[in-house]
């Protein structure tokens, strides 16, 4: 009797755990018992207090469409002005367009299919049969393109590949096959992207490279920013999703209006942005606003309308200094309060409050959410009393692991601040801003054994000693620089011969890299301009190559980068401030540029080539690694064809870093 009454027991447990699990979505209304609360809006969990439904606690205006993505990677369909809550959170967007016709399915005639068999039989990212399209390579080298004519800009170009059958290749390219970006295939869906500087009128295309393999693709898009948002279907013509305006209302409006509130907002994160230091607000009313600024990660702000200042607060770190949060591509929380009488307080992860003695007042204008903010948020919070600035602080503390640093049981040597190596006969100093990084016990650079193998890691808040903290236009390092006297990587004299630089490259998978520029090879005057030449991984993980001289900064070449892959790289200059200097780069045996006029510094006494990761301030660790670099004569233009090899026993292409 016992055993039967408990296995029944039971089952009804089992029925009201599926129950549950079912109804998860259905806007749930529960008190708020978070710290005593007044609201709790857990959109990820779908449950929110004081709330009969979300439709009572938000309002979304957006007069189209849209798709978002659950966790396990499926996108759903969201009707025009119908908030976008999956597992992740409540997905905010601008507006944006995707410029490619017939975005899922490429067996219409609008795509160019060379030695490429196209089916539109696949199901797709929303698991829906027949809505993707699958790509067989009936030879080598199979591509399928379409051509679109568009203003010059920033853009993305990304697609969602699936793996059906084989091993090779798969590729894809925004100028006509000029650049290829490989791109990882598995057998679920991963989306490939790649940000583009400028494009104006163009081809993207999509190649496999081994006859017979087979792939689904779905949302191919082309979109007018660095980075790539949620999926925009296409047909005949290109297609715009508008974007999300988000508006609190109800009991949390009035909080928020009364002038006495404080809440805590978290967030699942967005791409890197293309906003350089433009401010994203979040959430704000007349006299009030709140911001995070993407790429400054150091800060958030607050914005007093009615006495017209601002208030900013730098960030927490958790319980580790690797990772401040800030950036918006990683999950974020940050918590404010305000009283007439008590004033403003403003913190995020753990940091230190900042407080104005003066409130926000009473406001009539409404709140809202997201404004030009591009992802998830996770949960909002809001209290109808200011809270003490303990308790805000410690509301906004996210706990954040320690980097995983790779091949940690390799014979490496390991190099710090002011250390000196050579490195096939040219000298160079270490230039970092840390001597041993204690959270994971890791030096700034490990050099492989025979001394031709190369990893630079960077940490969040790695400042060199003459480097700016200063969170809007600062900087970090780990670089190799070639500044020693008798260094064969240091070229004395204003104007120079022919200079010659080979060597590999490979940025490690991980982290999105957020900084505004990642610079991994520069060459560097003794005094005045600074960097003369530079290549940097800007937003959107594509390869810059920049010049600057008296008076001008151009960018001469770019080329897309995927993380996971070594790049060849060679480098041929001359400064000459007259007009018969030149800059010429080739990347995997291709030339990327190729410029002929003034460069150089007339005012220096020497140049110097440095390598390494330089970068402005970003929250994520970052490891790029390097190999066979050579400083010499024409004699390295046999590398544009023929690299060295890169060094076996770490990491490949076919193996994650």
């Amino acid at each position: 009797m016992r055993r039967s009454l408990t296995k029944n027991l039971s089952r009804v447990i089992g029925l009201i755990y599926f129950s549950l699990s079912f109804i998860m979505f259905a806007s749930l209304s529960f008190a708020c018992d978070l710290e005593y609360c007044a609201l709790d809006w857990n959109f990820a969990a779908g449950v929110y207090s004081n709330c009969a439904t979300l439709s009572d606690c938000i309002s979304v205006t957006r007069n189209s469409g849209k798709w978002a993505a659950w966790r396990d990677g499926h996108y759903s369909y969201f009707a025009p002005n119908m908030a976008a809550v999956t597992d992740l959170g409540l997905l905010v967007e601008p507006e944006a367009k995707n410029y490619l016709r017939y975005s899922r399915d490429l067996s219409n005639d609008v795509w160019k299919k060379t030695n490429m068999a196209a089916s539109f039989t696949s199901s797709g990212v929303d698991k829906a049969a027949n809505s993707a399209t699958t790509l067989t390579a009936l030879e080598s080298n199979a591509v399928v393109s379409q051509a679109v004519k568009i203003d010059a800009g920033p853009r993305n170009f990304s697609v969602f590949l699936r793996r059906r059958s084989g091993q090779g290749p798969v590729s894809i390219s925004y100028d006509g096959g000029a650049t290829w970006l490989p791109c990882d295939v598995s057998e679920k869906f991963k989306r490939c992207t790649t940000g583009i500087d400028e494009l104006a009128t163009s081809e993207v295309e999509l190649k496999l490279d081994s006859k017979g393999d087979s792939i689904d693709v779905d949302y191919l898009q082309l979109e007018g920013q660095l980075w790539a948002t949620s999926p925009i279907p296409t047909t005949d013509k290109p297609a715009a999703r508008a974007s999300d305006s988000v508006e609190i209302n109800g009991k949390a409006s009035d909080i928020l209006k009364s002038g006495t509130f404080s809440f805590v907002l978290e967030g699942g994160g967005s791409p890197p942005r293309g906003y350089g230091n433009k401010s994203i607000e979040i959430i704000g009313g007349a006299n009030a606003s709140f911001f995070i600024t993407p790429y400054n990660v150091k800060y958030i702000q607050s914005h007093n309308d009615k006495t017209g200042s601002d208030l900013y607060a730098a960030l927490g770190w958790g319980s580790s200094m690797l990772l401040s949060q800030g950036s918006m591509s990683k999950h974020f929380k940050f918590a404010a309060s305000s009283d007439e009488q008590e004033g403003v307080s403003l913190c995020a992860d753990g940091g230190s409050p900042a407080n104005l003695s003066s409130g926000y007042g009473k406001a009539e204008s409404s709140w809202h959410l997201g404004s030009s903010y591009s992802g998830f948020i996770t949960r909002l919070t809001i209290w109808d009393k200011k809270l003490d600035d303990f308790r805000l602080q410690s509301l906004s503390r996210i706990e954040i692991p320690a980097a995983l640093v790779t091949d940690t049981d390799r014979p490496w040597t390991d190099y710090s601040v002011r250390d000196r190596i050579t490195v096939n006969g040219s000298k160079f100093e270490v230039q970092s801003g840390i001597f041993l990084d204690k959270f994971t016990n890791t030096y700034p650079l490990q050099v492989g054994s025979g001394g031709n193998y190369f990893k630079f890691n960077q940490f969040a808040n790695n400042t060199w000693a003459i480097d700016s903290s200063d969170p809007f236009k600062g900087s970090e390092r780990v670089e190799l620089a070639g500044n020693p006297l008798g260094s064969r990587a240091r070229f004395d004299g204003h104007e120079t011969d022919s200079i010659w630089i080979s060597d590999s490259f490979y940025v490690e998978r991980g982290d999105p890299v957020t900084a505004d520029w990642t610079t991994v090879g520069q060459i560097h005057d003794r005094v005045g301009l600074g960097p003369v030449f530079g290549m940097s991984i800007q937003c959107g993980e594509y390869l810059s190559v920049d010049i600057t001289g008296e008076g001008f900064v151009k960018t001469i070449g770019t080329h897309p980068i995927a993380r996971g892959h070594w790049y060849n790289r060679v480098i041929n200059l001359k400064f000459n401030q007259s007009g018969a200097g030149f800059v010429r780069v080739w990347i995997n045996g291709v030339q990327i540029a190729d410029y002929r006029g003034p460069t150089g510094n007339p005012a220096t006494q020497y140049y110097y080539w440095k390598y390494g990761i330089y970068r402005s301030h970003a929250p994520e660790y970052v490891a790029v690694r390097y190999a066979n670099v050579r400083i010499g004569g024409s004699e390295l233009a046999s590398k544009i064809l023929a690299p060295d090899a890169i060094p076996t026993g770490y990491c490949t292409d076919n193996a994650s870093c």
